[in-house]
């Protein structure tokens, strides 16, 4: 009898033995998730803390501008310097009063064309890539236009015209200028008259 009490000992041992690892190795397990899920919550909080340091700045709004009265556009964007007036030829022939001022330093120019904004210059102070799609939507998005998809491309300007969802935004004709891989201005015809 005393043999078969010793076995059993032993085996009770071991048992205790293993049970015992296996409890030891459980707690790390938790720890290495834990800290996984903490990395990843620090990791969202930085693209979140990234995202409001990107945060558009919204200049103005194109469409506050666009084939408005000279009142509006003071009421959107501040008063202006008037730098030209005198006539201009539309493309049918027919020839109209011109006004031309410049508002926020410089940043926007505007042709008046019979009283109403015709012809619109964006000259960003900000430098937008010209050869980024996301930088020339931030450029978009800082001046209020809708974002689109461009009808052509050359190493020289992006050029957006009336197909699609830019004449349901009230604009005729919308080109963006490079200059040394940056975006230069921002070149807006209201309508096609005006070209």
């Amino acid at each position: 009898m005393a043999g078969v009490l010793g076995i059993s000992t032993v085996l009770l041992f071991g048992c205790n033995s293993q049970e015992s690892d296996a409890k030891k190795e459980e707690p790390k397990k938790e720890t290495t998730n834990k800290k996984h899920s903490e990395d990843t919550t620090k990791s969202k909080k930085a693209e979140l803390e990234q995202e409001k340091k990107e945060e558009i700045v919204k200049v103005f709004d194109i469409n506050d501008i666009a084939d408005k009265d000279l009142d509006s556009v003071i009421k959107s964007v501040g008063e202006g310097t008037k730098i030209d007036s005198g006539q201009f030829k539309l493309t049918d022939g027919t020839i109209v009063q011109k006004e031309t001022y410049t508002f926020k330093d410089g940043l926007l120019e505007v042709m008046f064309l019979d009283g109403l904004a015709g012809r619109i210059t964006i000259t960003p102070k900000e430098k937008f890539k010209f050869d980024d799609e996301k930088d020339v939507d931030k450029a978009f998005k800082t001046f209020g236009f809708p974002i689109w998809s461009s009808d052509e491309k050359t190493e020289n300007a992006i050029h957006f015209t009336s197909v699609g969802s830019i004449a349901g935004d009230g604009l005729n004709d919308v080109t963006v200028f490079n200059n040394e891989g940056f975006i230069n201005y921002i070149y807006v015809i209201t309508k096609e008259e005006y070209k």
